[in-house]
């Protein structure tokens, strides 16, 4: 799917009602991405299994006139939790307010968060069709649809003994070399957009055997 990035890197931390002795502090970064609906995609970082409470509205609106979501970190591991969670008007101011729930309580609000949704067809799309066309025993050609606005592409490839590798990329296809016969490897693809209100987009990533 086509996505429009919007990435905005935010620090909360929250400030638990000192009542509740089961809610600890939590410190936790997130960020924001916007697709071409503009809905607001947020990753939000914590422990796993936390559970968390979002109130949005238009610039200064007030406490129990927003709008009400609520989300879940589900996995273990990295830590991460990913849910289509704002639907936003383009080139729109909002405010956010977030709390973490506690059992039966929940922290105090921390907030507000602002931002401002992006226009329509300002951001940087993501990779589309990325794929492995040729696999030998040491190179692997891969080759990705039109990414529209992009400029350039950063190719990063790690295989399964933890070895990571980093690469620019100007032109498609790719062919990459200097593999290991009978490895697995799994490659990572983001547009770059000079243009854009965001310069990176969404990560494309498939994995790879090569032969023997």
């Amino acid at each position: 799917m086509k996505a429009i990035s919007f990435l905005i890197i935010i620090m909360i931390v929250f400030s638990c009602n000192k009542k509740d002795e089961n809610c600890e502090q939590t410190k936790i970064t997130g960020s924001t991405i916007f697709d071409e609906n503009n809905t607001m995609i947020w990753f939000l970082s914590g422990e796993y299994e936390d559970e968390f409470k979002i109130e949005y509205g238009a610039r200064n609106f007030e406490l129990g006139e927003g709008t009400l979501v609520y989300t879940q970190n589900t996995i273990n591991f990295p830590n991460i939790s990913l849910g289509k969670l704002i639907q936003t008007n383009p080139n729109t101011e909002y405010d956010v307010y977030v709390q973490k729930i506690c059992n039966e309580n929940t922290s105090n609000h921390v907030g507000p968060y602002k931002f401002k949704s992006p226009e329509k067809g300002t951001g940087c799309y993501q990779p589309s069709s990325f794929q492995a066309i040729e696999v030998t025993s040491t190179t692997v050609l891969v080759d990705w649809g039109s990414s529209e606005n992009a400029t350039s592409w950063s190719l990063s490839y790690e295989d399964e003994y933890g070895n990571q590798y980093d690469l620019s990329v100007y032109e498609k296809p790719y062919l990459i070399t200097d593999l290991s016969p009978v490895t697995n490897y799994t490659f990572k693809l983001t547009a770059h957009c000079d243009s854009a209100i965001n310069p990176y987009s969404l990560r494309s990533e498939i994995e790879v055997t090569t032969l023997n």
